[in-house]
């Protein structure tokens, strides 16, 4: 079978979630602008409002695994389908991830969130979406999930700061606990699924998810990488496909990352480099499985063995191709599809 034939008969388990995922999006869109908004410091409105529509792709569109898919994914994995859970959660997932995302803002551009007027709204956006997963949380539980909450926040900022300290150097020493640090960069996503799982009165299938979302989350983030080897460079961002690639042009660990020689970009889309991150991405998805085992019937799982299946048709057909410009856009074309739907589908919102 070649990787066009498989991908069509992944189309019906994508599309079921798609409506679901449209009517969530309309809604947490709608929620902030009549609710939160009017929470935030007027001089704020004009930046957030234009953040957040730049942030749309990765709201509900790129990531959809981590967006609009995972509450409904969630929701279904725990049995915990009432529609207050549904609309608190997917609200607080969206003020969540958009918060993160300023966070990274923070992080890499003080200077536009300085211009912009929005420190002080991102604080505000933060405690919202706690103020919303507490809707949800039972009271009796809510001193466990504030603890839960705030160890994967310290978790999330560490692997954040980690990233930030070796920029500008190469970093060529990925060992297990880095590559792990990759998808703890976004591992405040559980924070959904703590609730809903204390929502549902199920503390240890929540534990077992979150477990299997753990690698499912450093699999997305190495795809992402690998779409993103371009863009990391240019900011000095020695990523683990890049630091294969710097590895075999010759680099050696804490070496400058002002000038990469094209020949390093170029190694990145070898076949003995893809095949390398390849095979890592999958065994992080292997391990999630793994865990996930109790969960077989998950949409988590599902995605897992999509993940694994279609890098293993994405090695096949890259054999075929010689051309490294080629070889590069069915790369990139066929990972951005491991984080989520096919761009086809995606949804605007204005």
């Amino acid at each position: 079978m070649q990787l066009h034939e498989y991908e069509s008969t992944l189309a019906s388990f994508y599309e079921g979630y798609t409506a679901q995922q449209a009517v969530l999006a309309t809604h947490c869109n709608d929620r902030f602008r009549q609710e939160t908004l009017g929470l935030l410091p007027t001089e704020s409105h004009k930046g957030i409002t234009s953040l957040l529509e730049e942030s749309y792709p990765r709201l509900f569109g790129a990531h959809r695994v981590l967006g609009g898919y995972l509450v409904p994914w969630v929701a279904e994995t725990l049995n915990e389908s009432r529609e207050t859970t549904v609309n608190s959660t997917a609200y607080a997932t969206f003020l969540g991830r958009f918060w993160f995302i300023l966070y990274d803002y923070q992080m890499d551009e003080p200077e536009l969130i300085n211009q912009l007027g929005i420190e002080t709204a991102i604080g505000v956006i933060y405690e919202q979406a706690k103020l919303e997963y507490h809707k949800v949380v039972p009271e009796t539980q809510t001193d466990r999930f504030e603890r839960h909450h705030q160890r994967l926040l310290t978790i999330a900022q560490a692997a954040n700061q980690w990233e930030m300290d070796k920029r500008g150097k190469t970093y060529l020493t990925y060992d297990e606990d880095d590559l792990e640090r990759v998808g703890q960069k976004i591992s405040v996503v559980n924070w959904t699924v703590h609730a809903v799982a204390l929502a549902a009165n199920k503390p240890a299938e929540g534990e077992t998810l979150e477990q299997a979302i753990n690698y499912l989350l450093t699999a997305i983030q190495l795809n992402h990488d690998l779409t993103d080897a371009k863009q990391d460079l240019e900011i000095g961002n020695c990523t683990y496909p890049i630091s294969l690639a710097l590895h075999q042009a010759g680099y050696k660990d804490g070496m400058d990352l002002d000038q990469i020689p094209e020949s390093a970009l170029e190694a990145l889309y070898s076949e003995p480099i893809l095949g390398t991150a390849l095979d890592t991405i999958n065994s992080f998805a292997q391990k999630g499985l793994a865990i996930g085992k109790r969960l077989r019937g998950s949409p988590f799982m599902t995605h897992l063995q999509t993940m694994i299946r279609r890098n293993n048709y994405l090695l096949l057909e890259l054999r075929q191709v010689d051309n490294p410009i080629e070889r590069q856009t069915v790369v990139i074309e066929t990972l951005k599809k491991n984080q989520g739907h096919p761009n086809k589908h995606a949804i605007t919102l204005g």
